[in-house]
């Protein structure tokens, strides 16, 4: 049987929450090779400096960029990993066990098929100006680089099938690729 997220106890109501640390250590954690290594990269594309830690905005950027295999955070969620971490910069072995916390929930609660298919518009944390759209260097970059990783040719496919295009500014509509994402995911 999957387990029910929901049930868990759990900074906030989402699916990718934080879960409490003793209910994580019964939890048998599925984090694939593949995924570990997700977890591992984006720590150090993200520690600028390279001093092991994450301040807290690379921590955010970081989280948020893998929220193809953990889910995509809301703010308070990710001011309470920061909180739990000691309320500064998070180091390399906290921010490996929030990751694996968060892609075990995340796989348990089905994953980013579901995830699309079930959550509000997971671009929109890409977006830090509320203007609608974001950058298409900065989600093909993300995309490209970070958890389940597509090719460029990938990512150009993407935008193809859902026939979503960059505006003469560079930046794409991510409700529409969004929604044409999810118009994707049902017909199948």
């Amino acid at each position: 049987d999957a387990l029910d997220w929901r049930r868990l106890p759990a900074v906030s109501c989402t699916p990718c929450t934080f879960v409490a640390k003793e209910t994580a250590e019964r939890i048998i954690m599925s984090v694939t090779p593949e995924q570990a290594a997700s977890i591992e990269d984006c720590f150090m594309l993200f520690d600028k400096d390279s001093d092991g830690a994450l301040t807290p905005s690379e921590f955010k950027t970081s989280v948020r960029a893998l929220g193809s295999i953990g889910g995509f955070p809301t703010e308070a969620d990710l001011d309470a990993y920061i909180q739990q971490s000691g309320g500064g910069n998070v180091t390399k072995a906290a921010f490996k066990s929030i990751m694996e916390r968060r892609v075990t929930a995340f796989n348990q609660a089905g994953g980013v098929e579901s995830f699309f298919a079930q959550t509000e518009n997971p671009f929109k944390v890409l977006d830090m100006k509320s203007t609608g759209s974001v950058s298409a260097s900065e989600l093909k970059n993300v995309l490209i680089t970070l958890a389940d990783k597509l090719s460029e040719a990938e990512y150009d496919k993407l935008l193809q099938i859902t026939g979503v295009t960059a505006d003469g500014s560079g930046n794409l509509d991510y409700n529409e690729l969004y929604s044409k994402m999810q118009t994707l995911l049902s017909s199948k």
